[in-house]
């Protein structure tokens, strides 16, 4: 009986399960990270401490900085750009990265807008 004749057949069932397992492996090492810098911000995705995408933007590709709230007393940011995807930020540790980054808006006088419960979370500190 040859086996290099015999073609392999893979169940669907198996081919779910391992996709899964992939999606939830990705899931558990996955991180961010946001550099901010002088003149530029830079945005990295990690996989297991490895950048596997990074994003480096310049204060004059930036239209807007908007804070919000996410959750119940999570702060966020969305970056938007002049050309390309809008950056989402959220849940980054230090809590003083959202300081940093208004910081950053405010140097390089970008237009700020900040919605009325994220003023609530600032005095909240």
């Amino acid at each position: 009986m040859n086996l290099l004749s015999k073609p392999i057949e893979i169940s669907g069932f198996l081919l779910a399960s391992v996709l899964i397992m992939f999606i939830l492996f990705v899931a558990l090492f996955i991180g961010f990270r946001l550099t901010i810098g002088r003149d530029t911000l830079r945005y990295e995705v990690l996989l297991m401490r490895f950048p596997v995408y990074a994003k480096e933007i310049s204060a004059g590709q930036i239209k807007k900085i908007h804070f919000k709230r996410v959750n119940w007393s999570t702060k966020a940011a969305v970056v938007q750009l002049e050309k390309g995807m809008n950056l989402h930020i959220r849940g980054f540790t230090p809590k003083a990265a959202y300081d940093h980054l208004m910081e950053f808006a405010e140097s390089k006088d970008l237009p700020i807008s900040k919605t009325r419960d994220y003023r609530i979370l600032e005095k909240m500190r």
